[in-house]
């Protein structure tokens, strides 16, 4: 009778660290889908400045080119767009990193 009450009361210190952990694990699937947006955004930008790179390149060649400039100027804001969500993609993964950290150094032993 005495083992199965201790069995039925729950010890604080070991609920404390389930849900540490279980916080910490839910922290880590958030940090790795930051990561692979990160990823993603960085793949999509540098091919995005190849892109422009290849159309400046050729717009310089010849005459002036209306449509060409045009296309320019829309895929600089393109890029100007994706600078930014980048920027604030990897401050999130920087936010992540942190509060996973904190709670890995708040984790019961």
């Amino acid at each position: 009778m005495m083992s199965m009450r201790r069995n039925e009361t729950t010890n604080p210190k070991r609920d404390q660290g389930r849900t540490a952990r279980q916080n910490q694990r839910e922290l880590l699937g958030q940090l790795r889908s930051a990561h692979a947006a990160v990823h993603d955004l960085s793949w999509a930008l540098a091919e995005l400045e190849s892109h422009l790179q290849t159309l400046i390149d050729h717009g310089s060649e010849g005459p002036t080119d209306i449509m060409l400039e045009r296309e320019i100027r829309d895929l600089q804001r393109q890029r100007d767009e994706l600078e930014s969500q980048l920027i604030v993609q990897m401050i999130q993964t920087d936010d992540l990193t942190a509060q996973l950290e904190r709670e890995r150094q708040k984790a019961p032993e």
